[in-house]
């Protein structure tokens, strides 16, 4: 089983249109999530960004073309490169923010062993995507370019999304079509695994978010899904009235060194400022 442009676009169905900075009820991510999106229910390609209950459709590099994805906080640099081999993609400014924009720099996949790598991930000095076919798992320059190194095989086929885990130097990754989730070391030693809910599209744009907890989409529903590292499901975010829907690649905004985002600390605040309300009220009722 392929997921070719033709199947990708064969599976597209018309629905509402997407809403750019629209707001979503419920929860989401934590951290700002960057999704190569193939094509909302409108048919339309964009790179989203996703913050809790914001979501944003910003206008793609590429139309239908862009799959792996990396995220630079330091430098603020969101990268992607064409799924198939020969498909482009390009930088965009500037991450956390959901409002993002290409600079004009392309990224060509040149490196796709079997033509097809759908996610990406970065430790920050190199970046990392797996051959959907072979199970390759391929490491490049953080340009998508150099000389791209196989640095070792998953043993099954179809797998799909890839994530980084700065705390434990290591990359989880999603099977498309069975749903399960994997840890392998940089070395390809099998770390942990666990299976997840059924869902009759596939799996997809797995995230890692900066609580450590991991995010995927069930392919083609805008339904994100949410995992602790252990197997807990922790529950889901549903973005299907914004128009999301076919999401290939995905990345959350890591922490610079370790600190979250501004937002992240806001909303941090938000909760003591809350929680101190509460209790004041509480001493002046005695």
């Amino acid at each position: 089983m392929r997921l070719s442009r033709f199947w990708l676009t064969s599976l597209m169905t018309l629905g509402l249109a997407m809403t750019a900075g629209s707001v979503h009820a419920g929860p989401g991510p934590i951290g700002t999530y960057y999704g190569t999106q193939f094509s909302d229910a409108s048919g339309n390609t964009s790179l989203i960004a996703i913050q809790g209950s914001s979501y944003v459709a910003n206008v793609a590099a590429f139309t239908m073309q862009e799959g792996p994805i990396a995220v630079f906080p330091d430098s603020g640099a969101i990268r992607t490169t064409g799924y198939q081999l020969g498909d482009s993609g390009g930088q965009y400014f500037s991450s956390p923010s959901l409002n993002v924009s290409w600079d004009g720099t392309t990224y060509k996949n040149t490196f796709a062993p079997s033509g097809f790598t759908y996610d990406g991930t970065t430790d920050g000095t190199r970046n990392y995507t797996v051959d959907y076919i072979s199970g390759d798992v391929i490491t490049t320059d953080t340009s998508w370019g150099g000389a791209p190194t196989t640095l070792f095989n998953v043993g099954v086929h179809y797998m799909l999304g890839i994530t980084y885990d700065f705390s434990n130097n290591s990359l989880w990754m999603q099977n498309y079509s069975t749903g399960q989730i994997l840890d392998f070391s940089l070395t390809g030693n099998l770390l942990a695994s666990f299976f997840v809910q059924s869902s009759a599209n596939g799996y997809a744009a797995l995230a890692m978010d900066v609580d450590h907890t991991l995010w995927y989409e069930n392919y083609g529903t805008g339904v994100l899904q949410h995992y602790a590292t252990d197997g807990t499901y922790l529950g889901s975010a549903d973005y299907s009235a914004d128009g999301m829907a076919y999401v290939l690649g995905a990345e959350i905004a890591p922490p610079i060194n370790g600190v979250p985002e501004p937002s992240t600390v806001l909303a941090a605040g938000f909760g003591v400022l809350t929680i101190g309300a509460l209790v004041r009220r509480r001493r002046a009722a005695r």
